[in-house]
């Protein structure tokens, strides 16, 4: 404690975290997951993150980053798989629905991810980026008239909303 009062702020929080790690094997498994995926090692990481996960199976931090690692792997139905747990261990985790609709939207499923869009919609109302979302899916199931109501609804609040005007003028186009 007496060598420490010496140090910055800044590098007083670095040696505090090296000493977590030390004493923590879930911190530095996940951190050494973390670096991992920065490297874009993702496989690698996801061995990390499920050695964290072994420890402390509700570690939220590890299961969104190992969602997160399977998603750049295109492993889209694990990556859904994390994220349905993270929402079972916190049913108010919007950025797990959110992230599902990603997932969800690469694979073309779009009426489920429309599912989750309402739902992140509802937890967000000025989510404009998943509203913008939610019509471009309602355009590419062929339903043009909804779409443009949904995004009619973000210009409507947000008028510079450059996406927004994109995806009305492909619903537009396709009408």
């Amino acid at each position: 404690e007496e060598c420490l009062r010496h140090l910055t702020y800044d590098d007083r929080a670095r040696v505090e975290y090296r000493l977590m790690s030390i004493v923590s094997p879930l911190v530095s498994k996940y951190q050494a997951g973390k670096q991992l995926a920065e490297g874009e090692n993702y496989e690698l990481a996801i061995k990390f993150f499920d050695e964290a996960l072994d420890i402390n199976p509700q570690h939220l931090e590890s299961l969104f980053s190992k969602a997160l690692s399977l998603y750049n792997l295109e492993r889209y139905d694990e990556s859904v798989s994390c994220y349905l747990e993270m929402i079972k261990l916190d049913s108010h985790n919007s950025e797990a629905r959110n992230n599902i609709c990603f997932s969800l939207l690469a694979q073309d499923k779009f009426e489920e991810a429309i599912v989750y869009l309402d739902e992140v919609i509802e937890m967000q109302p000025t989510n404009w980026s998943q509203m913008n979302n939610k019509s471009a899916a309602l355009g590419k199931l062929g339903r043009y008239e909804e779409a443009i109501e949904c995004i009619d609804a973000v210009l409507e609040a947000n008028p510079t909303y450059v996406d927004g005007w994109h995806n009305k003028g492909m619903a537009l186009k396709k009408l």
